[in-house]
């Protein structure tokens, strides 16, 4: 299991400006972990997936929210997250 917090720098986010809980699985090098917010009758849930190699991790996400019409309730893209220090 994993657990932990996530914040973004990415100011147009219904996230940003937030700590938020995360929650998650790994299994070996894979890994999985969400967290969400509602806000303003707004809610949004990202989901990351994707694997470790060596201090980077490689993850596509997605992105389902409320405040528009589906299909375009939903984001996804791809970011690599490397470790500092």
């Amino acid at each position: 299991m994993l657990a932990g917090t996530f914040e973004t720098a990415l100011e147009d986010s219904i996230f940003f400006g937030r700590t938020l809980d995360v929650a998650g699985v790994q299994m070996g090098k894979t890994l999985a972990f969400s967290f969400g917010i509602e806000r303003d009758d707004v809610a949004a849930i990202c989901s990351f997936t994707g694997r470790r190699e060596g201090d980077r991790l490689e993850t596509v996400w997605h992105v389902v929210g409320t405040d528009k019409p589906w299909p375009h309730a939903v984001q996804t893209n791809a970011d690599t997250f490397q470790r500092l220090g």
